[in-house]
């Protein structure tokens, strides 16, 4: 019974993986997070089972907040 209900979990994960989607946040939205997730970064100890996935995360917050500018710009540029 632990294997079929370990098989029945693994097939729900991935069920929901093909259907879900990720939505962008906007500039200001993720500022804000990364800002609260550094406060949280800092806060916790770094042999921690959570600080390698919050980094990681932080690190796509950091890459996402790059692209935003980027595209605030582009745009600043083409309405002039």
């Amino acid at each position: 019974m632990n294997s079929l209900t370990r098989a029945f979990s693994i097939l729900i994960v991935l069920a929901c993986g093909f259907t879900s989607h990720a939505e962008t946040l906007d500039l200001e939205t993720t500022n804000d997070v990364v800002v609260r997730m550094e406060k949280v970064l800092s806060s916790l100890e770094k042999d921690s089972d959570s600080y390698l996935p919050m980094q990681l995360r932080l690190a796509d917050l950091y890459a996402d907040r790059a692209r935003l500018y980027e595209v605030k710009d582009a745009n600043a540029d083409a309405a002039t």
